[in-house]
């Protein structure tokens, strides 16, 4: 993990294939940041803890509603059994980012 020290209006560039992320500090107050992202399509920005909270809330409701679901257009395995067993979103055969949200 890379740690700096960074002052408002100071930013950090991460550099990658698909474009760089630039992430500036906007202001500080009382021990809180805030944090301009700007990112090129193709990146979904979320808050960390809301990652977790989006993907037991995804298997609850999957679970609840299509124990036996076939055919869901994400391949022959049903979503609430490919979801209880923990498959990673490229095993999902197709299936859309905000079906199933993998931890990094």
């Amino acid at each position: 993990m890379l740690v700096l020290s960074r002052k408002k209006n100071q930013g950090v560039l991460i550099r990658g294939k698909e474009g760089d992320i630039r992430v500036v500090v906007l202001d500080s107050d009382k021990g809180k940041l805030r944090l301009g992202i700007k990112a090129p399509g193709g990146y979904t920005i979320i808050r960390e803890e809301l990652v977790s909270e989006t993907k037991d809330a995804n298997r609850r409701s999957a679970m609840d509603g299509v124990e036996g679901l076939k055919g869901s257009g994400c391949g022959d395995t049903p979503l609430a059994h490919r979801l209880s067993e923990g498959y990673p979103h490229s095993n999902l055969d197709g299936c859309p980012p905000s079906t199933f949200m993998e931890e990094k």
